[in-house]
């Protein structure tokens, strides 16, 4: 026969029977699922930032380098 699993809480290695914490702690748990679900979203979200931020760092050295061809484009319009 198959075992069933009980659902436990475990806060700082101590397991808690969910059915048995008070609404207030069942709130607090959900607050702390909403943060950590935040912080993974801006991990990201910071990551994706950091990408765009290199690729116009990169560009802007490529049109600094390349220098006056951009500025000979510019000036014969």
């Amino acid at each position: 026969m198959a075992e069933e699993k009980k659902n436990t809480l475990t806060v700082d290695g101590k397991e808690y029977d969910p059915s048995t914490i008070s609404d207030n702690a069942k709130n607090i748990i959900a607050n702390v699922q909403f943060a950590d679900q935040e912080l993974a979203r801006l991990r990201l979200q910071n990551a994706a930032l950091q990408t765009a931020r290199q690729a116009y760092v990169t560009a802007l050295k490529t049109e600094l380098e390349g220098g006056n061809a951009g500025e000979a484009a510019d000036a014969s319009a």
